[in-house]
């Protein structure tokens, strides 16, 4: 494309010398989704848009099928090709105007995955365990995968721009990419896993389109439109446009300078280079913070082009620090399922959501006092329940998965498992099962309660092997939980109890930030959930926005509250201890002298 211009150009400037009237050069431009290696989603019909000059003729010619329209008034013109089969064979996709032509070459017909979320999406399979084996395999020719430069935006953007650019690493993003052993490594690891599978089980040509992020709140990836009619979001849009009404390029300056100052006093003490004097931009700056930034500049531009599903991983940055509103989250998680639908023109559009992985030191399950309080298992519930409410949806869970840091290193079993959803419930492969134990219902009976899973999905622990299950937490109407012990009962049925309970309203499982849950089946572990709907936390405060008091902050259990629990539980163990040995006493027969 960038070579034609400058053939155009030179041959302008070669009739000018030469006395001749040189024509204007014409102004064909397609969004950048497509280019050389594309993949376009077969089974339906194919948008092909682009730009140009008013009143030129637009022809695009591909697969056998050639269609044509005129650029109206406004420069922007659509075609659309009908529904194709898939097709792993090259070939060319030609749009041509009457001065200027553009061929995409290498194009293949098959599905498009779109993946999403935040940095455990955005991880490169170069750079999780077992990438040293799996890398020097990755020769997939259709595989391919674009990465989108990240970008915020208050408005909805048309393109994206092409660069080399990638907080830790050098990586050509907005061109499609072949998956080969040097180019994989840059794929989101979840997703060339997920794909590789689905690949060689179908066989057919699969397309990944990464726009993840790492940092990003989920209320970035929502549009504007649908925020606003969400009452628990009006306060965090107020906010930032608070931030963008006030922001004072001086001000923002003397604080990076006030910073910078005080660096260059510690390099010059310790006989170090100081660093160089910093500057802020002169405006503000949109970030994967902003409430639909990055849907307006990461999900607008490509929503005209057909994909086949989402694979969406994010939560972190809604339960940690200063974006800790699990609350909130509750509301605008479930939101995003139809508004991406609603985009991308396909109400029934697969939609897997991979669960927040755990992260942190692993919890003590005998210690689940302290373990409960934390905001994970709030984002996690809000996962369960879109998922439970949204049909053609896929739930895979993580917190198995985990690691000390935040960035997993276990990628693949992850991939592995959204594959598994994917075949079992997108494609219908016969054969492949995706029946993670869903809790369906649940009762008390007497001093225990029984608990329904999903019927079919056949739970054990872990995963169909005998070994007692964990993560299990049951409470009476005091609302302190103890670590429950689950007795099968029969089919999908188990019961949990504890000595420290005698009359239980509640039962936990894998409610934790990095829960020891080991219950599940062969497809993968079960889904986190509670019987109770206890008020469990606090969103976190907006700075410069006048919030409602929570009315259930009252009841939410402090750390504090925590530690006193768990030190009543104790008391409690060593009460029963001592009531089993005397107990155990009394049943002694006495010895014949």
């Amino acid at each position: 494309m960038k070579r034609m211009k400058r053939i155009v150009c030179i041959a302008a400037i070669a009739a000018m010398l030469c006395g001749l009237a040189a024509p204007a050069e014409a102004k064909l431009e397609l969004p950048r989704v497509f280019g050389d290696n594309v993949v376009v989603q077969r089974e339906k019909p194919l948008n092909v848009w682009g730009w140009g000059d008013k009143g030129d003729s637009i022809t695009v010619a591909f697969n056998g099928q050639t269609k044509t329209t005129t650029v109206p008034k406004d420069g922007k013109w659509l075609l659309t090709l009908e529904a194709m089969a898939a097709n792993g064979k090259p070939q060319e996709l030609k749009v041509k105007g009457k001065a200027e032509a553009v061929v995409f070459k290498n194009v293949v017909i098959g599905d498009v995955w779109l993946c999403s979320g935040q940095s455990n999406m955005e991880t490169g399979a170069g750079r999780i365990a077992g990438a040293d084996l799996d890398m020097p395999r990755a020769k997939f020719p259709n595989i391919r995968c674009l990465t989108i430069p990240l970008r915020s935006s208050p408005t909805p953007l048309d393109n994206f721009p092409i660069e080399e650019r990638n907080p830790y690493y050098v990586e050509l993003k907005g061109v499609w990419r072949i998956c080969t052993p040097k180019n994989a490594g840059d794929f989101p690891a979840l997703g060339y896993h997920f794909a590789r599978i689905v690949h060689e089980a179908t066989g057919v040509p699969i397309g990944l389109i990464d726009n993840s992020w790492g940092g990003s709140v989920v209320e970035t990836w929502i549009s504007r439109d649908t925020l606003e009619t969400i009452p628990e979001a009006k306060n965090l849009i107020k906010h930032f446009d608070i931030q963008v009404s006030s922001y004072d390029y001086d001000a923002a300056l003397a604080r990076k300078l006030g910073g910078w100052k005080r660096q260059v006093a510690k390099a010059k003490a310790a006989g170090r280079t100081p660093p160089a004097k910093p500057d802020v931009p002169k405006t503000y700056t949109y970030r994967q913070s902003f409430p639909g930034g990055c849907f307006n500049a990461l999900i607008a531009p490509i929503q005209k082009f057909p994909i086949k599903g989402v694979i969406f991983y994010q939560g972190i940055n809604n339960c940690v620090s200063s974006g800790g509103r699990p609350n909130l989250y509750m509301k605008t998680f479930p939101a995003l399922i139809p508004d991406w639908r609603k985009a991308f023109n396909d109400k029934d559009l697969p939609f897997c959501i991979v669960q927040m992985t755990s992260f942190g030191p692993p919890d003590d399950a005998n210690e689940p006092e302290q373990t409960m309080l934390h905001k994970a298992a709030g984002i996690r519930e809000a996962q369960t329940k879109a998922h439970l409410k949204h049909k053609n949806t896929g739930l895979v869970c993580t917190y198995d998965l985990g690691h000390i840091q935040m960035h997993s290193p276990y990628k693949k079993p992850i991939g592995r498992r959204a594959a598994r959803w994917a075949l079992a419930d997108v494609y219908k492969v016969d054969g492949v099962k995706y029946n993670i134990p869903m809790l369906e219902s649940w009762k008390i009976s007497g001093k225990r309660i029984e608990l329904t899973f999903t019927k079919g999905s056949y739970p054990s622990s872990p995963f169909g092997i005998r070994v007692a299950p964990k993560g299990f937490v049951i409470a009476g109407k005091d609302r302190h939980f103890h670590p429950a012990r689950i007795e099968s009962i029969e089919g999908g049925k188990f019961a949990a109890s504890s000595k420290l309970v005698d009359d239980p309203v509640a039962v936990r499982y894998a409610w934790g930030v990095h829960p020891i849950g080991n219950f599940g089946s062969r497809a993968g572990p079960a889904a986190p959930f509670r019987t109770d709907d206890w008020p469990a936390w606090t969103d976190y405060p907006l700075r410069n926005v006048e919030e409602p008091e929570d009315p259930n902050a009252s009841q939410v259990p402090t750390r504090d509250d925590a530690k006193s629990q768990a030190w009543q539980r104790k008391a409690a163990q060593v009460r029963k201890v001592l009531e089993e040995y005397e107990a155990w006493k009394k049943a002694q027969k006495p010895k014949k002298k």
